[in-house]
């Protein structure tokens, strides 16, 4: 997703920043702080057989 996301906006000129945010008290979703949780949900997020940020061929 952000691959895409980055590739776009490199086409359009413009670009995609991430910037960090404090999550409210209320927030009941989950937080990543980091490490292996993260990188752990990134290779969830990756097709099979695919490396993440390679996008899939038509």
């Amino acid at each position: 997703m952000l691959q895409t996301l980055f590739s776009v906006a490199r086409v359009h000129g413009t670009e995609v920043r991430l910037i960090p945010v404090a999550v409210p008290a209320h927030w009941n979703g989950r937080v990543l702080k980091g490490g292996p949780d993260a990188a752990a949900l990134l290779e969830a997020q990756a097709d099979r057989g695919r490396r993440l940020g390679h996008l899939p061929l038509a």
